[in-house]
């Protein structure tokens, strides 16, 4: 791949791990990653704005 990625992670998630994260970043190297503390399954609920701010800050980066 090369277009721009953001991979992001609630830290407390059950759906992935931040090693799944690692890998995805080894293999795409441009992918930035985005972990949100004290965050669950569901980031736009739980820390709207810290989401959306991540968000702002990597479509500027385009």
């Amino acid at each position: 791949m090369t277009s721009p990625q953001r991979q992001r992670i609630p830290v407390s998630s059950s759906d992935g791990t931040l090693a799944q994260l690692d890998a995805i970043r080894r293999h795409v190297p441009q992918a930035e990653l985005l972990v949100l503390e004290n965050c669950r399954h569901v980031p736009q609920q739980e820390q709207p704005q810290a989401l959306l701010d991540a968000c702002m800050r990597f479509l500027r980066s385009l």
